[in-house]
Order: C-alpha cells, then structure tokens, then sequence
C-alpha cells in the first residue's frame, strides 16, 4: 500500500504547487491540465488506498467461524468411504 500513497501524497502537492504557479503566471507557463490531472489521480490514489485499508480491517475482524475452512482428515475419509460410485 505504500507504493501507491506515496506517489499519491506527491501528486497531490506537486499538482497544487503548479497550478498555483500557472495561475500567477498570466499565461506565460503552459500545463494547467496536466496539474489537474496529478491532482485528481492522487486523490484518487488515496482513495484506493482508503478502500484496501479498509477492506483488510474488515477482513482481519471477520470471525473464524463464518470462513471456510478445509475438512479434517476424517471428514475427508468419510467423503471417500460413502463416495458413490459410477462404475
């Protein structure tokens, strides 16, 4: 999770950074767009981010019992001895 905040926390304060100072320029710097794009994908980055922490908090609160869990070595015994068989 870090590889995408990171980046994200970076497009977040580069962006604002260069719109401010297309802003201030009156029009002699270019690429207002693309500082709207950063801005924009970091947020969005964070929000991703968000979800995924999230979701692992759910997943790590969700109750053994409600999981599926694989058999036991006699469970898997009495699902071979009573098999029906096809031939």
């Amino acid at each position: 999770m870090a590889f995408c905040f990171v980046p994200s926390i970076l497009a977040i304060v580069f962006g604002y950074i260069s719109k401010s100072q297309i802003d201030q320029s009156r029009g002699t710097q270019n690429g207002r767009g693309l500082a709207v794009a950063g801005i924009v994908l970091g947020w969005v980055g964070i929000g991703l981010v968000l979800l995924v922490a999230i979701a692992l908090v759910i997943g790590a609160l969700v109750e053994p019992s409600t999981a599926v869990r694989a058999p036991t070595g006699t469970e898997t015994l009495r699902v071979l001895v009573y098999a029906p068989r096809f031939v």
